[in-house]
């Protein structure tokens, strides 16, 4: 029997809902390793999903379909477990595995 290692997987409560991905070169220190990093950016393609704290004693979030007091981005929007937000690209190490916040693009009010 072959013992095969499980998969790699990053969730969306890290990084968020994936639209954007893209790898680098690769190099380390200026030598390249042949393997290299992913980026991936969260996106609301998918929709905002918007949630107000448990008022129903089920044990989740409320799902909000227009903004309210207090509501905030439910877990897995855009990777706020890992402090992401709207614009936040995520690095995934390729030898490592280890995700973390690579850059916070601001974003656009507006043409210009």
């Amino acid at each position: 029997m072959v013992n095969t290692p499980p998969p790699f997987e990053v969730t969306a409560e890290q990084i968020g809902q994936v639209f954007g991905v893209t790898y680098d070169d690769g190099v380390r220190d200026g030598v390249p390793s042949g393997i290299p990093n992913l980026y991936a950016g969260a996106t609301s393609l998918h929709g905002i999903r918007i949630v107000t704290p448990d008022a129903d004693d089920d044990g989740r979030p409320e799902r909000q379909r227009r903004g309210a007091a207090g509501a905030t981005f439910m877990d897995g929007q855009f990777g706020t477990e890992n402090g992401g937000g709207p614009g936040t690209v995520w690095k995934i190490d390729g030898i490592t595995g280890q995700v973390s916040k690579f850059a916070d693009i601001d974003t656009n009010s507006g043409p210009g």
